[in-house]
């Protein structure tokens, strides 16, 4: 912090311990406004990642039923898919979610968005 003076002169003994006061107490503030935006944050993020996870797990289900295997398998599958596609992980599984729940509703579409292929990469 930087003060200023209107008036010449030194800084007295009980000036200086005002400003250290003050600066501990915004320093202080600084650091539970700091606390608190990243569990905003956080929050935030984790409840983005339950909802993924739950479409990823319905997107895994789909894939067994269509391929066979295991949940692990399925979910290799998918991850080798949003690579394969350079898309996240979540979005390929929303993509399949609602195509299978409205098989002839619209597809996706936009900038950057692949069109619709065949589950197998291959």
């Amino acid at each position: 912090m930087t003060l200023y003076r209107t008036q010449p002169g030194a800084w007295s003994v009980h000036d200086l311990a005002a400003a250290d006061l003050v600066t501990d107490a915004a320093g202080v503030v600084l650091a539970v406004l700091q606390d608190r935006q990243r569990s905003t944050t956080l929050t935030a993020q984790l409840q983005q990642a339950l909802g993924s996870r739950a479409t990823i797990e319905q997107a895994k289900g789909i894939v067994m039923a269509h391929r066979g295997g295991t949940p692990d398998q399925a979910f290799a599958f998918l991850s080798g898919l949003s690579s394969h596609r350079n898309i996240k992980l979540a979005q390929l599984a929303g993509d399949l979610v609602a195509r299978t729940q409205h098989p002839n509703g619209p597809r996706p579409s936009g900038p950057g968005t692949p069109r619709p292929r065949p589950l197998d990469p291959t």
